[in-house]
């Protein structure tokens, strides 16, 4: 298994996201807590955006730290209330948001049968595909970046939620760090922007029915370059932990109570103090 405290703190978001709970004076004992760490890291990730104006004087900035923050990582992730961090999937709880206030169903859900198109390539996501998140301890991670605005996924409230439960025999890729997404990328590769390679989604669909990324693989993959012979990856723009289905693999789907007001930080927060620059261009 590799070094998970290592990794973190070897990628921009991982420390961005312990500057964040460093700066807030957060105990380490209350860092595994799921609301505090997915507002922690849509901070972290909405401040790291590739689209920040002193984006690449930020990422040195936060990597600058990442020695210091080795010991931090540590402590947190030998608590066992953070395994969930790289976990795998929680087939029994996951959060899906309606934008039409209708339940998914079967028929929308389409399995990539092609190339990937110009935005697949772009965004190294599956236009058909069915996103949920995790309800984990009372919250999500795509509430929290909603509600923080990290990355370009917006809803208005109120939020029409269910909650689906996946089949135990649904085949599910694991993203619990960058080489993973490497893995997936190079087994199942189309070219992407800048010479990256991003997944075929047809072919890993003749494989797979789903691709999770993790907590902790967000923030140990987020903007990490990964090169081997077969060529180079960088996963971005994922924004939060989530999954995204292939096909329909669902057993239970149940309407939530409608959501009228976004959930707040247990704790405040706020950017640290190295990467208080340039806002978004």
């Amino acid at each position: 298994m590799e070094d998970r405290p290592r990794a973190l703190c070897a990628a921009p978001a991982g420390c961005a996201f312990l500057l964040v709970l460093r700066e807030a004076g957060v105990p380490q004992s209350q860092a595994p807590e799921p609301a505090l760490c997915h507002a922690a890291s849509a901070i972290a990730i909405s401040a790291l955006t590739v689209w920040r104006a002193d984006h690449n004087r930020a990422l040195r900035a936060v990597l600058a730290e990442g020695p210091q923050l080795v010991t931090m990582a540590r402590a947190i992730l030998a608590q066992p209330r953070a395994k969930w961090w790289f976990g795998p999937l929680d087939r029994t709880s996951q959060l899906w948001i309606s934008r039409r206030g209708q339940p998914p169903v079967p028929e929308q859900l389409v399995v990539p049968c092609t190339a990937p198109d110009a935005w697949e390539r772009y965004a190294q996501k599956p236009a058909s595909g069915l996103f949920t998140s995790t309800l984990i301890g009372g919250s999500s991670a795509v509430l929290a970046a909603l509600a923080l605005g990290a990355g370009d996924y917006q809803v208005p409230l109120p939020l029409t939620l269910y909650r689906l439960v996946a089949s135990p025999s649904a085949r599910v890729f694991e993203v619990t760090g960058p080489e993973d997404w490497h893995r997936l990328c190079t087994s199942y590769p189309a070219g992407g922007e800048d010479g990256r390679l991003v997944p075929h989604w047809s072919r890993v669909a003749q494989d797979w029915d789903a691709v999770h990324l993790t907590f902790g693989g967000l923030l140990a993959s987020e903007q990490v370059r990964v090169e081997t012979r077969e060529g180079w990856t960088e996963l971005w723009g994922w924004d939060f932990e989530q999954t995204v289905w292939l096909r329909w693999c669902f057993t239970d789907v149940t309407r939530l109570p409608d959501l009228h007001a976004f959930p707040k930080p247990p704790v405040a927060l706020r950017l640290p103090s190295q990467i208080r620059g340039s806002p978004p261009a």
